[in-house]
């Protein structure tokens, strides 16, 4: 290793790569490959950017890169959100992969992990960290507004029950009125087809009653 220094961003495509390969004096391996790499350190406490002394390797898909200073040191990353290297690709070309560039310096963990807060400064390739915390922000945002809503237009159990049992008793009236409606009407038809009602002994009272609701419905 040579020429290494501590960055608050790296590069995020192959412009700004040679720039910064020209700047630092980077040369190439025997197979031509430029030897500028920038990647977290080991603690995570910042990026790194150097000129690699060696072949730029293939990295197996599902690994991102740190180095001590010294050593370029695989770091599985198959538990981030996104981000991930999906295929093999040369050392040299992780600027195409932002996540494995992007850290929480500290909490000293990636951005794309599950468990790395994404509230608090990190270093990070380009605006990486500000998505971040847009995304996070929305989503708690939209679900306060929705326990905000809820809790504004759902009533109250009590209203739910007096309102439930006024109803059903105004039911119960309404049904019992027509119904005693239709008897009493069915009955004054028959009747009037009668020319005289009994209207003596035993029924003399019954009699009274009904011809005062004769009188009343008429």
């Amino acid at each position: 290793m040579e020429m290494e220094n501590v960055v608050k961003s790296c590069p995020q495509n192959a412009t700004e790569v040679l720039e910064s390969s020209t700047r630092l004096g980077c040369g190439v391996d025997k197979y031509g490959n430029d030897q500028y790499i920038c990647v977290s350190n080991r603690n995570k406490t910042g990026l790194v950017e150097l000129c690699y002394n060696g072949v730029m390797e293939l990295i197996q898909r599902g690994n991102c890169l740190e180095t001590d200073g010294e050593n370029l040191y695989y770091v599985d990353c198959l538990g981030f959100s996104s981000g991930c290297p999906e295929e093999d690709y040369p050392s040299n070309t992780i600027y195409q992969y932002p996540a494995c560039q992007s850290i929480n310096t500290e909490q000293k963990c990636y951005l794309a992990e599950f468990s790395c807060p994404n509230t608090t400064n990190g270093v990070t390739t380009g605006d990486t960290t500000e998505t971040y915390k847009l995304g996070l922000s929305t989503i708690l945002s939209g679900y306060n507004s929705t326990i905000n809503i809820l809790e504004t237009t759902l009533p109250h159990e009590d209203h739910n029950a007096t309102g439930i049992i006024v109803g059903s008793l105004a039911t119960v009236v309404f049904i019992t009125i027509l119904v005693l409606t239709a008897v009493l009407w069915k009955w004054k038809r028959k009747q009037k087809d009668k020319e005289h009602v009994p209207c003596s002994g035993i029924f003399l009272r019954f009699c009274s009653y009904y011809m005062l609701l004769c009188d009343i419905l008429n």
